[in-house]
């Protein structure tokens, strides 16, 4: 089972997740599932949570989450927690902070962290903390980089990270940077390509990403790749393999490498939806990359996912994938049918000129890791990162400037700064959410809605800015005509911004959509009072919207939470004259 997840999340971040037949991976998984509701690693074996999480990712990936019956999911987990809040891995009861996140991460998927003891839990998280700043496998265990993934994702999916010594983990975490530019897991270890994902996503979480080398990371990872079949290593001349391969594309893509799809650093599914930046303090590198020559040994990566496809997820992949022999459940039977196929056109290159260089499509399922979150154009980035446009890191450094000063309230002069990202780099503009939030709020509207508009054209699937669109037109021209004018876009994952899109686009009641949401997680409850108050205004309704916005302030969610609408909810307050103490 962690098998498919690694090579069919590889798959989709190189935008070629339909070189397999969805239905056959889907029926095979779903034999998978035991009668707890847990998964197994194949048919017929034990359940474990590693398992589990796997098959929802997987099903994630697919957009199949409905097939599954998630409470039932759910109390499976719910099942394995214990009385001081760590988790079991499986009814044997071995205990591990790895299966605290297993459980949040997948309950936060399936939208059911309401199962279990979210207090407790994150207790026992941080009681794993280490006097360096990292996390052990339990309290008192030795500090390493896969456990404090973990804890740290954990945390984050919890809103919880104030628990973590964002400093002193980052000071951890950046000593884990080698000579050669590769990531270790532990001090004196050697570099190891998987740790890409494991320091980088937690670097990120913590917004400490900036204190390592990108560049030299990228180049590592690279170096990795077997040029002639494909796939990476864990080092460079050593065998590839499906594990390390995901783990390196992973991490480029968290280095917004152009031509992956963006990953969330907490989730670690590579659906289209928004990351942190990773450039707070971008220098220029000493040798500039060639993309196009770059991109040569990614289109082998490509020809190594074929592989992937044709013999670790077909023949080969039985000894991942085997199906239970008559005589026991556990014993690996080598010589049997295959659980999934590929599609006939998988041999061709995956990493082909016709994917998109725009990795960002901000469509986000994920309870906290909101499209919100900064993310300018995927080739400003580049060229911030190479050098390759001295304009690109100044424009970028304006965005972080105008989400700062729009955070502290300073919503004119957010403006400034994100109009002078569009001046030093006109790739911008197009991806620039955050500067329509700020003419919204400085009754510039027509141009407003303009700005919803080039961002709805190139995230088609975004129901904030199809309804912020609709709130800047709603004060041009009235409920009725904004209406008629509605962006209609993909359907959102979220439960909470289903309905609210439906309510904005369709007419409905603020009061009741609040109310259905208000014994949900704490980010919906925070988004139902949020987007209820907003339709108040539309409607002019002044003071019922002042009541949900301040709900949304001071929900926990509101109060704690990084998320740039946290951030939003208090200055539209201020901007109204509102106390949301």
């Amino acid at each position: 089972m962690n098998g498919a997840y690694w090579g069919l999340a590889t798959l989709d971040l190189l935008g070629k997740l339909d070189a397999l037949d969805s239905n056959e991976v889907i029926e095979w998984i779903m034999k998978c599932q035991h009668e707890s509701g847990g998964f197994a690693g194949n048919i017929g074996h034990d359940p474990h949570m590693l398992y589990t999480l796997s098959a929802v990712q997987v099903l994630a990936l697919f957009d199949k989450l409905n097939v599954l019956d998630a409470d039932k999911v759910a109390n499976y987990i719910s099942g394995l927690q214990n009385e001081d809040g760590s988790f079991s891995g499986d009814e044997w009861g071995e205990v591990d902070s790895r299966f605290s996140y297993l459980a949040i991460c997948c309950l936060s998927i399936l939208h059911r962290l309401d199962k279990i003891n979210v207090e407790k839990a994150v207790n026992y998280i941080a009681s794993c903390k280490n006097v360096d700043g990292g996390f052990g496998c339990t309290p008192g265990g030795e500090s390493h980089a896969g456990q404090i993934f973990c804890c740290v994702g954990a945390l984050a999916i919890t809103g919880s990270l104030h628990h973590v010594d964002k400093d002193l983990l980052g000071w951890w975490l950046c000593e884990r940077q080698v000579k050669s530019g590769g990531l270790n897991g532990r001090p004196e270890k050697l570099p190891d390509v998987c740790y890409s994902w494991w320091v980088l996503s937690s670097l990120i979480m913590i917004d400490r990403v900036h204190w390592i080398n990108k560049d030299k990371l990228a180049k590592f990872i690279l170096n990795c790749q077997d040029t002639e079949n494909g796939g990476i290593s864990d080092r460079p001349e050593d065998a590839v393999d499906v594990y390390h391969t995901y783990f390196g594309i992973a991490g480029l893509s968290l280095l917004e490498y152009p031509g992956l799809k963006a990953i969330d650093p907490a989730h670690a599914l590579p659906l289209l939806i928004s990351i942190p930046a990773t450039s707070h303090s971008l220098s220029k590198t000493q040798e500039h990359r060639n993309p196009n020559n770059l991109n040569i040994h990614n289109s082998q990566i490509g020809v190594h996912i074929s592989t992937v496809t044709s013999m670790a997820l077909t023949h080969n992949f039985n000894h991942i994938f085997p199906t239970p022999s008559s005589s026991s459940k556990h014993k690996h039977s080598l010589t049997t049918t295959l659980p999934f196929s590929p599609k006939t056109h998988t041999k061709s290159h995956f990493f082909s000129t016709n994917i998109p260089s725009r990795i960002h499509n901000l469509q986000n399922p994920l309870p906290t890791f909101t499209r919100r979150l900064f993310l300018p154009s995927v080739s400003g980035i580049w060229d911030a990162l190479t050098g390759g446009n001295s304009n690109a890191r100044e424009a970028v450094m304006a965005i972080r400037r105008g989400m700062l000063l729009f955070r502290q309230g300073d919503v004119l002069g957010s403006l400034v700064e994100f109009d002078k990202a569009i001046e030093l780099d006109t790739r911008q503009k197009a991806y620039l959410w955050q500067r329509g939030l700020s003419l919204y709020y400085v009754d510039r509207f027509e141009e407003g809605a303009d700005q919803f508009r080039i961002d709805v054209a190139q995230n088609p699937n975004d129901t904030e800015e199809s309804i912020w669109c609709f709130l800047c037109e709603a004060q041009l021209y009235g409920v009725d005509e904004a209406r008629k004018r509605f962006l209609e876009v993909g359907r959102d994952p979220r439960p909470v911004m289903r309905e609210a899109y439906n309510m904005f686009k369709d007419g409905g009641d603020p009061e009741k959509f609040a109310a259905a949401f208000s014994n949900g997680q704490g980010n919906e409850y925070f988004y139902a009072s949020l987007y209820a108050g907003l339709y108040h205004e539309a409607q002019k309704e002044p003071e019922a919207a002042k009541v949900q916005i301040v709900a949304a302030c001071r929900s926990p969610y509101g109060q704690r939470s990084d998320d740039y609408m946290a951030s939003l909810a208090k200055v539209h307050c201020l901007c109204r004259n509102w106390s949301s103490d």
